[in-house]
């Protein structure tokens, strides 16, 4: 080498130093590229460490969530975007029921328990139900169910049973959602 040139020579701990330099500043890339799904243990990753919007549809493989591994519940009608769930996007073969609402105009009489059920038409099954129109005071829903409601019985109506602590009867409107059998 020349005269007045010094080669410039980085001692071990420089070394080493622009290593972990690297290393912590592509960390997360390399990170990213190591760990997927399939090294994660079942649990590991609770739903509160994910942000809202982390998962979505593209991020879930075809088949890779079925009805059995979705508890009861899990999924809410106010969590479900307006137009998400569209006929062309179930199963081949998967159908949607014709649905309607029944709706009646009962009394109950005062005293300790007054029960009104509506039912659906011969055949139709019972989704769900409700009611509306009693007083804020006064009135207290014991019952508000499918009727019948024991263990693994099909639902063919709506019950409500109200307590009346008033001295006259009250009006309640009940309503039952049934689908209706293909025509």
């Amino acid at each position: 080498m020349g005269k007045g040139i010094e080669r410039f020579r980085p001692s071990g701990a420089m070394v080493v130093a622009c290593i972990a330099l690297s290393v912590a500043l592509g960390g997360s890339a390399v990170a990213a590229g190591v760990i997927d799904g399939r090294a994660l243990k079942d649990g590991s990753v609770l739903r509160a460490s994910l942000k809202n919007n982390a998962v979505g549809e593209e991020q879930i493989g075809t088949g890779a969530v079925t009805a059995r591994q979705i508890a009861q519940g899990a999924v809410r009608a106010s969590e479900i975007a307006p137009g998400a769930v569209t006929a062309s996007k179930l199963a081949k073969g998967v159908r949607l029921p014709n649905v309607v609402v029944r709706v009646l105009d009962a009394a109950v009489q005062p005293g300790p328990t007054g029960v009104v059920t509506h039912v659906c038409q011969p055949g139709e099954v019972a989704l769900s139900g409700g009611y509306s129109g009693l007083p804020a005071t006064g009135v207290q829903v014991l019952t508000d169910r499918p009727s019948p409601a024991s263990r693994d019985a099909i639902p063919n109506g709506w019950t409500l049973a109200v307590q009346n602590n008033t001295t006259a009867p009250v009006v309640v409107e009940i309503y039952v959602v049934c689908a209706k059998p293909e025509e």
